[in-house]
């Protein structure tokens, strides 16, 4: 799965988390990970940031129990680390987990 250079495919990304396509393409849309280069025949080109972003995103909506509080907490999580707001999204990560402690 792993390309040349670590590059990643919206394919090789739903293969790796087990998720549709169009779930890469949402986290994408929605903001929960960056913006992904482009490359000659505009096709989406993604790196190892966007993987650990994902994990991220996978390990905050994969629960079956979650609610919309948990939710939106999680939101708030991955909305501040696509923005590269270390500090904040550790200050939302710590309101996530008494959340869901």
């Amino acid at each position: 799965m792993e390309k040349k250079k670590n590059k990643y495919n919206v394919s090789d990304l739903s293969k790796m988390f087990d998720i549709h396509p169009n779930t890469v393409r949402l986290y994408e849309k929605l903001g929960f990970i960056w913006q992904a280069q482009r490359n000659k025949n505009n096709y989406r080109v993604f790196n190892k940031l966007h993987v650990m972003q994902i994990k991220v995103c996978r390990s905050i909506f994969g629960y079956p129990f979650t609610n919309r509080r948990i939710r939106n907490s999680g939101n708030e999580i991955l909305w501040a680390i696509a923005k590269k707001q270390w500090d904040t999204a550790k200050q939302y990560t710590h309101s996530y987990i008494k959340i869901i402690d």
